[in-house]
């Protein structure tokens, strides 16, 4: 079963789908909202739908993903695109980690329903990477306009990577700096930003505050 690329990883307890390269999100820039997902009882039969939140047991694995079994009614597949990982190489590496009856957790992404009269299930597509993206949103929105110093891990060509208290790694872009110069930043290894949205790899983006 094939599922179709979605946009969307990392959690901030301060502080789903991806693109092939990073958004960069200034403050100016309106953040796409996320959608409510919804918790579903594993025992809810028929109850999975888009957007969902779900839980279940691997059941099968594949070159390509891992079968999940949700309840009685549903069983989901997790392709490799899906899985966790700011990279290919480390969605790759988050399947081979996979081993059957691991329990995961998942956004639905799309329902496929069998054609009337039909014995064969829902298909069920799932994403790690949508609900990490989810989760950010929510936490973001959560803080919003709060401010916050994180430690700087290193800097990249366009950005900042920075870390907060619990391990997340957030994006401070060069044009969110406010005209602080780069150098005197990395010389501090601390910065006092504000958060301000995710971006479409589900990364948290600041602002120098």
């Amino acid at each position: 079963m094939n599922t179709s690329q979605t946009t969307p990883a990392g959690a901030l307890h301060v502080s789903a789908p991806a693109a092939a390269s990073a958004v960069a999100t200034t403050a100016s820039t309106p953040v796409a909202a996320t959608p409510t997902a919804k918790a579903v009882s594993p025992s809810a039969s028929n109850a999975v739908a888009k957007d969902a939140i779900v839980a279940g047991k691997i059941t099968g694995m594949s070159v390509y993903g891992v079968f999940v079994r949700i309840d009685r009614d549903n069983r989901g597949l997790l392709h490799v695109s899906e899985m966790a990982g700011n990279s290919y190489a480390e969605r790759e590496a988050r399947l081979r980690s996979l081993k059957f009856n691991d329990t995961i957790e998942a956004l639905v992404i799309k329902v496929t329903e069998p054609e009337a009269g039909s014995k064969k299930e829902r298909r069920v597509s799932l994403s790690e990477r949508a609900l990490a993206c989810h989760r950010s949103q929510e936490k973001v929105t959560r803080t919003s306009g709060a401010t916050m110093t994180l430690s700087v891990i290193r800097p990249t060509r366009d950005c900042l990577l920075l870390r907060n208290a619990d391990g997340t790694e957030v994006v401070l872009p060069d044009e969110n700096l406010k005209g602080t110069a780069k150098a005197s930043i990395l010389k501090s290894r601390r910065v006092k930003v504000r958060l301000v949205g995710v971006d479409a790899r589900g990364r948290v983006i600041a602002e120098k505050a």
